[in-house]
């Protein structure tokens, strides 16, 4: 698949731990396949879940697709004051839109 899917947001490469084209395999994967439910583990900052849920937006999948996400580590591992705010200002910016 040859879509970009806004792969290119500020705030996912700033805190996605995954590249570029691994963020793509996931949202094609996604694309491809429309499951139902979605398990997402992770241990960052809460990009990629945000990224996913961008993406069902887009694709007006969330009403079809639920995203159960769990982290590993209650902070982002990165983050020397336990704010871990990726996920929380990508949501905030959706809103105000």
């Amino acid at each position: 698949m040859t879509q970009d899917y806004g792969l290119k947001n500020e705030l996912i490469e700033k805190y996605s731990e995954m590249a570029y084209e691994e963020r793509k395999f996931v949202l094609d994967s996604i694309a491809l396949h429309k499951p139902k439910k979605i398990l997402e583990v992770g241990i960052a900052a809460g990009a990629n879940s945000a990224l996913i849920l961008n993406f069902l937006k887009q694709q007006d999948m969330l009403e079809s697709t639920q995203l159960f996400s769990c982290d590993y580590n209650e902070t982002y591992y990165r983050d020397l004051f336990g704010w871990n705010l990726s996920a929380d200002e990508s949501i905030q910016k959706q809103r105000h839109r």
